[in-house]
């Protein structure tokens, strides 16, 4: 699923970004109504828009885009007022959320949203092994191979967080900014390199994390790595 979060506040933009980037979404952002119309493409899943950006409110850049986009809206405002929050309604916005934000429940109002639209999977499978969001673990399906005698394979919180997005997006290259965030927001590279050869370490022999230089990194089979 891809997220486009338009918001002028840095760190909650950031904030909200890793968050998203956490569970495995794909996110872009901007901060203006200028910005959001020039980002909008047929790629974007989900909306989630601040009410009010220095540009303006973002209502009128909306309804213009819904004349040629059917896009899916959250909007936000520290702004309640009630009559601010129909129009909101009236654009056909999933939701209305007040500021400050509450990290959770948006995540919560997002993962209900893909749910309902068939954007969330729970379990993913690659090669016979499948990654389960519960149990936050590697586990080998019935009649495939074992890796070291184990047919679960458990990971640390923060290599848990860089091996989900990279499973879930097998294949892909996956920046090094975004693998980075799921350490801390003040992890290094350095950081990201040590994670990496730990979960080099548990993998089941038949994957393998390739470099991708100057890019990011990427999950694949063994054999197609370069």
């Amino acid at each position: 699923m891809k997220i486009l979060l338009c918001e002028d506040e840095q760190i909650l933009r950031e904030r909200v970004c890793r968050s998203l980037n956490q569970q495995g979404w794909q996110t872009v952002s901007c901060e203006s109504c200028k910005e959001l119309y020039e980002a909008i493409d047929g790629t974007i899943d989900l909306l989630l828009l601040d009410v009010h950006l220095p540009d303006g409110c973002v209502y009128p850049t909306v309804a213009m885009l819904q004349k040629s986009f059917s896009i899916p809206v959250i909007f936000f405002s520290s702004d309640t007022e009630e009559n601010l929050i129909l129009r909101g309604y009236d654009l056909d916005c999933i939701t209305f959320m007040p500021k400050p934000l509450k990290p959770r429940i948006l995540l919560a109002a997002v993962s209900a949203f893909a749910r309902r639209n068939g954007l969330l999977q729970e379990d993913l499978e690659h090669a016979g092994w499948i990654w389960n969001d519960q149990e936050q673990k590697l586990i080998a399906r019935n009649g495939t191979a074992t890796h070291q005698g184990k047919t679960k394979i458990s990971f640390q919180s923060s290599t848990a967080k860089i091996f989900q997005i990279l499973f879930r997006n097998f294949g892909k290259t996956i920046s090094k900014e975004m693998l980075t965030s799921c350490i801390s927001t003040q992890s290094s590279e350095g950081s990201l390199r040590v994670r990496l050869v730990e979960l080099r370490k548990k993998l089941p022999d038949v994957f393998a994390i390739e470099n991708v230089r100057g890019m990011g990194y990427r999950l694949c089979l063994k054999e197609e790595a370069k």
